[in-house]
């Protein structure tokens, strides 16, 4: 095509049109692996099973209790 001619209109209607499913599923797993990331992290920093860390474990519960709390979008 040269540089002084518009396309043609079956250039237009052929061109690729991005699918929204897969865009949704691409964010869907985007989110999936942050939030497996952040859970798989808080797991890791659970407190020994010590009386001393009675305080920080029962905190490290409700912060994992809030993590893993369903969300609607």
């Amino acid at each position: 095509m040269s540089a002084n001619r518009a396309p043609h209109l079956s250039q237009l209607i052929h061109a690729e049109t991005p699918n929204p499913v897969e865009a949704e599923k691409a964010t869907l797993k985007a989110r999936f692996a942050t939030a497996s990331a952040a859970l798989i992290a808080k797991a890791k920093c659970l407190p020994d099973d010590k009386p001393e860390l009675w305080e920080e474990k029962v905190m490290w519960m409700h912060q994992w209790e809030e993590k893993t709390e369903w969300e609607d979008d």
